[in-house]
């Protein structure tokens, strides 16, 4: 019987900053990295456990996993919601270690075909894997982003299959092209920090500027004014400068004569009107307020 390659997707972790820390923090490492995938998997609603006989632990790799998923499992699931769920599981195992055996993730996510061979896996795509996850881009995303605890790369094969159409909540927008070389290797692939690269949110709206006292929408309000809506009784020549450190305003209603400064959070009614200390103090003085 001929061998034939099986078809799979693949996943490696490898841990961050793993040639710095100590054997038994090394040891601890690798444990505490089986429980974050087997809590990922599991919120995930994805069949780690029936996976028992086809997940293998790569041990020449020593500070990582190799998983071997069966092709039945929908690729997106993989990115979404397994990503996130990793990113949740390393922010939990965080705030349980120090500083020091602070867990860091990189992970690749592939998918083709490969050859079963002894207890583990043979084949081209098994190599990309490895190769994906050793890329320098991945690697500079986790050190441009100290705070974040995973970052993922995804083969074009992936990125064809699961992220370019945006399937799930998965945002195309936040994954980077990136060109890997690795050694013999070289591919066009695609880095995602969960949580980094979304949009910030636009910045306010700024007043545009006036030309010859007169605004695009037509208008020739002063800074400071009300908008329009407020202020169909005020004139322009009411309006004086303000002096020291107080904004003073002025108006006319009827035939009122109305001031207002602003100073130190306190606003002042003068005039025919009272005076107003902080929000709920009143002072009258001559006249009414409210």
């Amino acid at each position: 019987m001929f061998d034939e390659p099986v078809s799979r997707r693949i996943v490696v972790g490898d841990i961050e900053g793993w040639s710095s820390r100590d054997s038994r923090t090394q040891r601890d490492l690798r444990h505490r990295l089986r429980e974050v995938l087997n809590r990922a998997f599991t919120e995930s609603q994805l069949p780690w456990r029936e996976w028992a006989d086809i997940a293998v632990s790569a041990a020449d790799r020593g500070d990582g996993l190799l998983i071997m998923i069966p092709p039945d499992v929908s690729i997106v699931r993989l990115l979404d919601p397994f990503v996130d769920r990793v990113a949740v599981a390393l922010r939990h195992d965080r705030h349980l270690h120090s500083d020091w055996a602070r867990m860091r993730l990189r992970l690749a996510i592939h998918d083709g075909e490969v050859l079963p061979e002894g207890s583990g896996w043979a084949g081209h795509d098994v190599i990309e894997a490895c190769r994906l996850v050793d890329a320098e881009p991945l690697r500079q995303a986790l050190r441009d982003e100290p705070e974040a605890d995973v970052a993922v790369i995804v083969s074009e094969r992936v990125h064809r299959a699961a992220v370019r159409d945006g399937y799930g909540n998965i945002r195309p927008e936040t994954f980077t092209e990136v060109d890997v070389v690795v050694k013999t290797y070289q591919a066009r692939a695609w880095v995602h920090v969960p949580g980094i690269g979304i949009a910030q949110p636009s910045s306010p709206r700024k007043e545009p500027a006036a030309v010859n006292g007169t605004h695009q929408d037509g208008s020739r309000k002063k800074p400071g004014m009300p908008p329009d809506d407020e202020d169909d009784h005020h004139t322009e020549g009411d309006y004086r400068a303000p002096t020291d450190n107080a904004v003073s305003y002025g108006a006319r209603f009827n035939a009122t004569k109305i001031e207002m400064t602003v100073s130190g959070g306190n606003v002042i009614l003068g005039g025919r009107q009272g005076r107003v200390v902080g929000r709920d103090n009143q002072e009258n003085h001559g006249g009414r307020v409210g």
